[in-house]
């Protein structure tokens, strides 16, 4: 970690950014003046990601589940929000980017959330999956991602861990570079010791939360 970096920072900082970092540059090679549109905005990658795209010079669209979560949003400077819980995600999509779609899509929420992404889509954009945290996965056809010549990914970042490692190393440099430079920060919600972890899931079940949750080994 970075000498000025907490631990407890460190437990909110590395992998939130490590994803960030790859599902957005490794594979959503993301290029400036993109639209850029971030599924689970105001979440511990959500905000990773809006932080780090702001340094690649990205146009961003950040997607919450509520209204109250737009807060988060605002304090990140992202101008451009959709609440996908009350209004159809796809149509806010194309009023913004002018009937255009957006060139990269980084999601994690699934289900109707997925269908609505994709459908929001511009020619020859990328998509990137992160995680499916409505447990509602959607299969994708290959007819979809040829309408429009879509390229779908996935990221799993423990298998990059596992298989290239270089990545891992070579994205950190960069990341902690931006840390130092203040560009980028870990964004934590609630702190709870151990013995509170019970609280601490059913906090993050009900998706209400913002940023990251951190347990706490008390010595």
């Amino acid at each position: 970690l970075p000498g000025d970096m907490s631990f407890r920072e460190g437990a909110a900082f590395t992998h939130t950014s490590l994803t960030a970092y790859h599902a957005l540059l490794t594979l959503g090679k993301a290029k400036q003046s993109d639209w850029l549109l971030i599924t689970a905005a105001a979440g511990g990658v959500g905000m990773a990601i809006s932080q780090l795209a702001k340094t690649q010079g990205l146009r961003i669209i950040g997607c919450v589940g509520s209204d109250k979560k737009r807060t988060v949003l605002d304090k990140l400077g992202i101008q451009h929000q959709i609440n996908y819980e009350d209004s159809d995600l796809t149509d806010q999509v194309i009023s913004i980017t002018e009937g255009d779609g957006v060139n990269l899509a980084l999601e994690s929420v699934g289900g109707k959330v997925f269908d609505q992404v994709l459908a929001g889509m511009a020619p020859l954009g990328r998509l990137v999956l992160f995680g499916i945290a409505g447990q509602q996965p959607r299969s994708v056809s290959p007819f979809q991602l040829l309408e429009k010549s879509i390229t779908w990914g996935a990221l799993n970042l423990s298998v990059l861990f596992a298989h290239s490692s270089h990545l891992i190393q070579d994205s950190w440099e960069a990341l902690t570079t931006l840390y130092r430079e203040r560009k980028i920060q870990a964004h934590i919600h609630h702190n709870f010791s151990l013995q509170d972890a019970k609280i601490a899931h059913e906090i993050l079940e009900s998706r209400k939360s913002t940023g990251k949750i951190i347990l706490e080994i008390e010595s």
